[in-house]
């Protein structure tokens, strides 16, 4: 066997095996939930106490094993209700704002996980402005 054939045999091979183990079009994003939007938005200033939070993920998060907290910048503590799946592909976490705002700076703390159990979390900082 001649040495540019044996190196065009690697070369396939190593070529087949890149394709074979590859993560094929638009996988990639479905490999690991992420937090990809939220109602307040981070950051943002609001001029109306939210009745409600919505966190939507890249792909539907165990309701399981979710939890969110909103609170105060004192660290107190704004009641909410059961936490629920919306969304038109159930990948929203809503949580309804039961307790009474005022103006101020607010955080959302969250926890969630796939459904292969891996589990995120994050913080989502907002200011109710009256």
């Amino acid at each position: 066997m001649t040495t540019l054939l044996r190196r065009t045999m690697i070369a396939a091979s190593v070529a087949a095996l890149a394709l074979a183990t590859a993560p094929r079009a638009g996988q990639g994003t479905m490999l690991h939930l992420r937090l990809t939007s939220s109602i307040p938005a981070k950051d943002s200033v609001i001029s109306a106490a939210p009745t409600s939070l919505t966190l939507t993920y890249s792909q539907q998060p165990n309701l399981k094993l979710s939890k969110v907290t909103l609170k105060s910048a004192t660290g107190d503590v704004v009641a909410t209700g059961q936490i629920a799946l919306g969304g038109t592909d159930s990948t929203s976490l809503l949580v309804p704002v039961t307790g009474m705002m005022s103006a101020g700076s607010y955080t959302i703390s969250w926890v969630t996980a796939s459904s292969d159990g891996h589990a995120i979390k994050g913080t989502i900082p907002f200011t109710l402005a009256r």
